[in-house]
């Protein structure tokens, strides 16, 4: 699956502007502040609509305006075809419509065109607090699980209540701690799911990310990744401490225990303490935990491979290659490196990729190096427009 136009109304830098893609690598260049970040943006609000850049939709409207609108074709390799389109409007929200009709819940829609977004920020992935990491695999399980999402939106939701009675609880009435027990139960049913499937699908991230450390020619690095959750006990390449695996009523009954154990906390924080929320992605190379051992470089290089393991997972389950946001994901590398991985883009992964850049150097080697299908140069196209 690829996109071949892309149509932006009102959006960030773009007033009214059209762009059609290649199949393969398009170069998009120009200045800082042009607008290149936008159109990748923009690209991932179609795949899976929201942003990578902010949390709120509001934002990304151009000054002047109530609304944007981004529109797109996708095309499957064949003759098969989709639009879609996503518009956010200050006073009704976000509609999505795919060939027109109007998409109600966007959790079917999630998973059908995958994307993969490298950046400068990935470097927090890998040396960042935990709640980077459990960002990675969440986009990255929910992308290939509808039921994963479900699950997770399940569980927040139930966790925000459990927290607001906790904050609004002025005394512990029998009331309180039967609406507190109500809430704990859901908290406990939807995160077990999140952790079991989770814990399950390491071993499988953890084949690719082996491959793709191969692939960036790190072939004498053994990666790990290790899921820790505190109500289960550690876990380790999808099994208990113990060595056994757990089974999902296992899970839950080993949350309740830890929930109930850290009630008297909770109460106190006026906070859920325990739970998928909370728990840990740890990243290894060759046995030494690599946030404490690694250096900038090799921060930089893991990150990218988690990337690449995160594509090869999302290919391998949602059957369909997805589409790879590269936003100035060169500009701190050596022509080399560039090289290396302009030829895996170009002729392994043989996928549609995006890659934005103002560096003149960076321009240089992906030219010399690849073949990019098309070389976008947004100084230039926005100025014939301003001409018209």
């Amino acid at each position: 699956m690829y996109i071949s136009d892309l149509t932006l109304s009102a959006f960030r830098a773009h007033d009214d502007f059209k762009i059609s893609f290649g199949e393969r690598i398009n170069l998009i260049t120009g200045p800082n502040g042009i607008g290149k970040t936008n159109l990748l943006e923009a690209i991932h609000y179609l795949c899976l609509t929201k942003s990578f850049v902010s949390a709120r939709d509001a934002t990304a409207i151009r000054e002047g305006s109530d609304e944007f609108v981004i529109r797109g074709r996708f095309v499957d390799g064949g003759t098969q075809s989709r639009s879609v389109s996503l518009q956010y409007s200050k006073a009704t929200g976000k509609t999505l419509q795919v060939n027109k009709a109007t998409v109600e819940r966007v959790t079917g829609h999630v998973g059908l065109l995958p994307v993969v977004v490298f950046s400068p920020d990935d470097y927090g992935i890998t040396a960042g607090g935990p709640e980077e990491r459990r960002r990675f695999l969440d986009n990255m399980l929910c992308q290939a699980s509808k039921t994963y999402l479900a699950d997770l939106q399940n569980f927040r939701h139930a966790l925000k209540q459990r927290n607001s009675l906790l904050v609004q609880a002025t005394s512990h009435t029998a009331t309180f701690r039967s609406q507190l027990d109500a809430w704990s139960s859901e908290v406990v049913r939807h995160g077990a799911r999140v952790i079991n499937r989770r814990r399950t699908d390491i071993s499988l991230i953890n084949s690719y990310l082996h491959d793709s450390l191969e692939q960036l020619g790190l072939a004498n690095e053994v990666p790990e990744m290790r899921y820790r959750s505190v109500p289960v006990g550690d876990v380790d390449r999808g099994t208990s401490s113990g060595g056994r695996d757990l089974s999902l009523e296992e899970i839950e009954e080993r949350y309740f225990e830890a929930l109930v154990e850290a009630g008297s906390n909770d109460m106190a924080r006026r906070r859920t303490s325990v739970g998928p929320h909370r728990d840990e992605l740890e990243l290894f190379v060759n046995g030494r935990p690599l946030r404490n051992y690694a250096s900038q470089g090799q921060h930089r290089t893991f990150a990218m491979a988690l990337k690449l393991a995160k594509y090869h997972y999302l290919y391998k389950l949602c059957e369909t290659k997805p589409i790879l946001l590269l936003d100035d994901a060169f500009d701190h590398l050596d022509p080399e490196r560039i090289a290396g991985y302009i030829h895996l883009i170009q002729d392994k992964l043989e996928c549609q990729a995006f890659i934005t850049t103002a560096n003149p150097g960076v321009i240089e080697s992906i030219v010399q190096w690849g073949d990019p299908n098309r070389h976008f140069n947004l100084s230039v196209m926005i100025g014939a427009l301003e001409k018209e």
